[in-house]
């Protein structure tokens, strides 16, 4: 794992951003990029914030497909919840 300053011209050319790179030991998986516009947070921390966030972001995206759920109400844990009471029955 490794970490440089960048600019990231597509967002905004003036600050720099984290560039992290994460590369699976075992060479098995490709390589993950993450970006962090806050320069002081460590390369690990980054990677840890982001596969923390990983499973969420799995959840959502099955409950929209699986439950036909969709929107930005989606945005908020008890939005869920509520979407899975009413189609759920419980």
């Amino acid at each position: 794992m490794w970490s440089r300053p960048a600019l990231w011209h597509g967002v905004d050319a003036h600050n720099l951003v984290s560039l992290v790179v994460v590369k699976d030991p075992a060479a098995r998986q490709p390589l993950d990029f993450f970006v962090c516009s806050d320069t002081t947070t460590g390369a690990a921390d980054v990677a840890s914030h982001y596969s923390g966030r990983w499973s969420i972001e799995c959840v959502f995206r099955d409950a929209r497909q699986v439950l036909r759920a969709e929107g930005p109400s989606l945005g908020k844990a008890s939005a869920l919840s509520g979407q899975l009471r009413c189609r759920c029955g419980s």
